[in-house]
C-alpha cells in the first residue's frame, strides 16, 4: 500500500502514537486525540483526517484486512494491536469522536 494514502491520518497517528511519540499529548485516547486538535487547529484538517478515516473503514470494513491493511500503510507490523478492542472499532470510535469535535 503506498504511504500516499490516507495522508491526513498517516500524519495524525505518526505525531501520536508514531514510534517517536512521547506521552506529551496526555494518557487516555480522548485526552491525547483533543490536545493534538488544539495544538494545530481544527479548521479543515480535521475534515482532512475524518475523510481518511472513514475512507479506510469503507475500503476495509472487516478487521483482519483493516489490521493488515493499517500495518502496511505505516510499516509497522503489529501497529493495529496498539489500539483496543479492535482497529475497526477504534477507528469507528475516532471518528465519531472527531466529528464530536468538529461541531464545538
Amino acid at each position: 500500500m503506498s504511504n500516499e494514502n490516507y495522508p491526513s491520518m498517516r500524519e495524525f497517528f505518526d505525531i501520536i502514537w508514531g514510534p517517536t511519540s512521547s506521552d506529551s499529548f496526555g494518557f487516555s485516547y480522548p485526552e491525547m486525540v483533543s490536545t493534538y486538535i488544539n495544538s494545530v487547529g481544527r479548521d479543515e484538517y480535521l475534515d482532512y483526517i475524518i475523510a481518511d478515516i472513514d475512507k479506510f473503514l469503507k475500503e476495509h470494513p472487516e478487521n483482519a484486512s483493516a489490521s493488515v491493511a493499517f500495518d502496511a500503510l505505516f510499516s509497522l507490523p503489529g501497529f493495529s494491536l496498539r489500539f483496543p478492542p479492535t482497529l475497526t472499532v477504534f477507528l469507528t470510535w475516532l471518528s465519531s469522536y472527531l466529528k464530536e469535535l468538529a461541531q464545538q
